[in-house]
Formats: C-alpha cells, sequence, structure tokens
C-alpha cells in the first residue's frame, strides 16, 4: 500500500522531503544504510524506517548522511541544504 502526502523533515543541514506515494518498500535504502553502518544487509538495523504512510530516521541517524536518497530507485527522498 503506497503512502500519500508530501512532507519534510529537518535533518542536520538538510531538509529533507519524504513522498511516500513514490516508495514501493524496495528497502533498498535501508539495506545500504544497514550495511553502510552496521556491516549487516538487515532492515532491522536501518537508521531510516519504512511504516508506510511515514518514512522516518532513527536518533542516531548521521545527521549529513544522505546515502538512502542516493540509493532511493523511485526519488522518494530529497536532499535540500539548508540556508
Amino acid at each position: 500500500m503506497k503512502g500519500k502526502g508530501t512532507y519534510t523533515i529537518r535533518k542536520g543541514q538538510y531538509v529533507v522531503k519524504v513522498d511516500p506515494a513514490k516508495c514501493t518498500e524496495c528497502y533498498i535504502c535501508q539495506l545500504h544504510c544497514s550495511l553502510a553502518y552496521k556491516a549487516a544487509c538487515n532492515i532491522e538495523r536501518a537508521k531510516i524506517k519504512i511504516d508506510l504512510p511515514r518514512i522516518s530516521f532513527t536518533e542516531e541517524c548521521t545527521e549529513n548522511c544522505t546515502l538512502c536518497m542516493r540509493y532511493c530507485p523511485r526519488e522518494a527522498i530529497t536532499f535540500t541544504e539548508r540556508v
């Protein structure tokens, strides 16, 4: 089930735009995150959480990391630097 409604989250120096309607729950973002930071391909260990219609970040998520955005094949997550 796809989520609805684009929203933004402040994350470090970025404003993160999340569009749950684009998310297909492929979990590629979570797999890359867990592999990079926990040395395991395990979505439960990722710092990004997908529970549509919400996509969120854990408190331990590195403020300036854009890994999830770079690997999302649907561009459901985009980052813009705050001014």
